[in-house]
């Protein structure tokens, strides 16, 4: 074990080391670096060589961004960096680009589309332009409709549709067929009682008989085609043949298009009718969710109570069926009454 002398001899020798250590750190040139037990430690004067060069590099960074031109791209540690300058023409170029297509789209004509980064874009000239179109083509349909004449089928994307005046010329040749039958039916009658007149020469008075109730069978007949409602009730009925048609034209004055809608349950394919209809062409369109499906895609059902669709809806989508009245049948069943009531 060294004695008290060689451990303070020890001491002072180790002192004397780290003290020359010491000393070239503190007075060492730019580039020294002092070798140590721990290691390699710079000089001061390294250590602020190093740190104003690092800052020097740094101001140049700066310099640059905050002085290059609208072209200037700084390259740092962490990738290239624009310009002040640059990143303002850059933001101003794509305002520039912005506000021509702002003003294309506001200022434009009604034949401009304007391209942008998602897609074309038409012109608020254009869109007012192409609803206005749409809507006139809308309003010469409902016009030609209400005011087309006896002979007029207007065409639309859902297929044909007749006139106003088309619909009730054709109830009034319905009922005016049925008419006509009448009227030879009294001068059937009327016919034959004169031919039993003539050849009932013998029978004098069967003979005026028969001529009285033949001139009566065709005075009853005017009657039931246009005789008051009291002639034609002292004769059992209720209506004369005018009376009918004037009654078919007040009942069918705007009775179509009729529509019907509703909430539509799970898979459902049937849509009911408050009426039923005769042909498929009576039904104008049919809409699922405010648009309208293919003609092909529906029928009518045999008892022309309901539309049947080819494919089932979902829960809850609302849908509506827009058709003309059924005139035909209407005819038909104002026939029967007459028919009926003599």
């Amino acid at each position: 074990m060294p004695n008290m002398q060689e451990r303070l001899d020890a001491a002072v020798d180790k002192a004397e080391v780290d003290t020359g250590l010491l000393h070239n750190v503190v007075h060492g040139s730019i580039t020294t670096e002092v070798t140590t037990e721990g290691g390699k430690v710079p000089s001061v004067a390294k250590v602020l060589n190093d740190m104003r060069v690092l800052m020097e590099a740094d101001e140049a960074i700066l310099y640059l961004i905050a002085n290059g031109d609208s072209t200037t791209i700084v390259h740092t540690k962490n990738g290239d960096v624009p310009s002040a300058a640059k990143i303002i023409h850059d933001t101003k170029t794509a305002m520039d680009a912005s506000a021509q297509i702002y003003h294309d789209i506001a200022n434009g004509d009604v034949n401009t589309v304007v391209h942008t980064e998602n897609g074309d874009v038409p012109s608020a000239a254009k869109i007012i332009h192409d609803t206005q179109t749409a809507l006139d083509a809308d309003a010469q349909i409902f016009h030609d409709i209400a005011n087309g004449d006896a002979d007029t089928v207007v065409h639309t994307e859902n297929g044909d549709v007749p006139s106003v005046a088309k619909a009730i010329q054709d109830t009034r040749n319905t009922i005016q067929s049925g008419t006509n039958d009448l009227v030879e039916q009294a001068q059937t009658a009327a016919t034959t009682a004169t031919e039993q007149a003539t050849q009932s020469k013998s029978a004098a008075l069967r003979a005026i008989e028969a001529e009285t109730a033949s001139k009566q069978a065709l005075k009853d007949a005017q009657t039931w085609v246009d005789g008051t409602d009291e002639e034609v009730a002292a004769l059992g009925g209720r209506h004369s043949a005018r009376e009918w048609v004037e009654l078919a034209e007040e009942t069918t004055k705007g009775s179509f298009p009729t529509t019907v809608s509703g909430v539509a349950t799970a898979n459902q394919t049937i849509l009911p009718l408050p009426e039923a209809l005769s042909a498929i062409d009576q039904v104008l369109m049919v809409s699922v969710e405010n648009l309208s499906l293919m003609p092909d895609t529906y029928t009518l059902s045999n008892d022309g109570k309901s539309v049947v669709l080819q494919y089932p809806l979902t829960a809850n989508e609302r849908w509506s069926v827009k058709y003309l009245t059924d005139f035909q049948s209407m005819g038909t069943a104002l026939d029967a009454v007459l028919y009926e009531d003599m």
